[in-house]
């Protein structure tokens, strides 16, 4: 599992630290001598599986009424705020509802130097950013990805005679496909999207990860799993097809 350690802005002298093999966080208030755990309240059943290379540790701060507080951030798959130095801790994210404001897998954050109530977030969807307004204890999230700009491609298929019918599979952002126009992208994939194919306008193919692959015959108006059965065979995540 990762291991992440950041620093208070105001006091040099506390530290934070997050252990992905322990799923716990932990705060020193000298300087890393003694520690204790500050997990508490940390959104129970939080998903820590990717903590080997989803993981995210920031400190700001936030002055309400003259008392200022450390602001921690926590990224693993969700993003977590504690506004009080670890004492609470809530998603801020919403990552594991339907009314979800940031994408999962949290691998980057900035604050603003000059306002430490923004910050940008990197994540497997692309760059968002952050306003946490203290005042009201309330923030917003907004993508700042216009389409593409952002997206890892793993692999594309062309249609054999009309180069603007693209499928694409992308790093956990599935399968976008254009149907002849380059600025009107839909996604009939899942997941991580991975090889793809294009027969013609009907009859195409898309895959995610583990060689999960769908083919369609009316160009994505519906489709079905066409999966292989691999028995106990080795799979690449990202499996090629040809």
């Amino acid at each position: 599992g990762g291991v992440r350690i950041a620093a208070s802005p105001t006091d040099p002298s506390t530290v934070y630290a997050i252990s992905g093999d322990d799923n716990k966080i932990f705060k020193s208030t000298n300087a890393g001598n003694t520690w204790t755990n500050i997990t508490g309240s940390f959104p129970g059943g939080y998903n820590w599986s990717q903590s080997e290379y989803d993981i995210r540790l920031t400190v700001s701060t936030q002055t309400v009424n003259g008392v200022i507080n450390d602001v921690v951030y926590v990224g693993l798959i969700d993003l977590v705020q504690s506004p009080d130095g670890g004492k609470t801790w809530r998603s801020i994210g919403n990552t594991y509802t339907n009314s979800a404001i940031l994408h999962n897998d949290q691998h980057s954050m900035a604050i603003n130097p000059n306002n430490p109530n923004e910050a940008l977030v990197g994540c497997d969807g692309g760059v968002f950013y952050l306003i946490y307004k203290p005042d009201t204890n309330t923030w917003t999230i907004k993508g700042l990805n216009p389409i593409g700009s952002t997206t890892q491609f793993y692999r594309i298929a062309v249609h054999p005679t009309d180069s603007n019918i693209l499928l694409g599979g992308t790093q956990d952002n599935a399968s976008p496909y254009s149907n002849g126009n380059l600025t009107d992208w839909t996604n009939p994939g899942a997941g991580d999207g991975g090889f793809a194919a294009i027969i013609d306008s009907n009859t195409q193919f898309n895959t995610s990860q583990n060689l999960s692959i769908y083919m369609t015959t009316n160009g994505w108006a519906s489709s079905s799993s066409v999966s292989p059965s691999v028995g106990s065979d080795s799979v690449g995540f990202i499996a090629p097809i040809t």
